[in-house]
């Protein structure tokens, strides 16, 4: 028998079909199968990241410290507190240099982080069954208490929960506000 035309056959057509429809069920089960692979791990990448913001903001907020006068201290710090000016507050989507305080409270043997501005109450961010404390570098030595009679940061801050070191932040700046020597040429000058 000899064929007329030159297409497919129904036989071929149909065997095309059922390839092509295996072919289809395969693909989108596999890319089902990555999405939801996909998923798990941006969700778990997000509920590491969000384990890690305390310890970012802390960071970012030591980072932008800000030195307001040469020679009057702003910034003040002790086991439980930390005052200074930072142009990185956490809750400030603006980034205005203005004055917070990072504390530490302990309450019914748990322990908690917190930031504050002039104008807000302290938000706490993290908690710890461990004993929590700041720690300050100054002139190569750690201190628990940072009271600088100029106006100038701590080297690099710490806190530590237990014996381990929770967060490790430095200044973004030098940590001692210089007047050029050549500004009294230029004038007075009242800070």
């Amino acid at each position: 028998m000899m064929r007329d035309s030159a297409g497919f056959t129904l036989l071929e057509m149909l065997v095309v079909l059922v390839i092509l429809g295996m072919t289809t069920a395969m693909v989108t089960q596999g890319l089902t199968a990555t999405w939801q692979t996909f998923l798990r791990l941006n969700s778990r990448d997000l509920s590491l990241s969000a384990a890690q913001l305390p310890q970012q903001w802390f960071r970012d907020s030591i980072k932008y410290g800000v030195l307001y006068h040469p020679h009057e201290a702003v910034v003040e710090g002790d086991p439980d507190k930390f005052t200074f000016v930072s142009a990185a507050v956490p809750n400030d989507p603006f980034q205005v240099p203005q004055k917070m305080e990072w504390i530490i409270t302990a309450y019914d043997g748990v322990w908690s982080l917190a930031f504050a501005t002039e104008v807000s109450e302290p938000i706490a961010i993290k908690e710890s069954l461990e004993v929590m404390e700041f720690a300050y570098f100054v002139d190569g030595n750690w201190v628990n208490v940072f009271a600088p009679d100029d106006s100038r940061l701590p080297a690099a801050i710490r806190i530590m929960q237990g014996a381990e070191r929770w967060v490790f932040a430095v200044p973004g700046r030098p940590s001692k506000a210089d007047v050029p020597v050549e500004l009294p040429l230029f004038g007075e000058y009242e800070f």
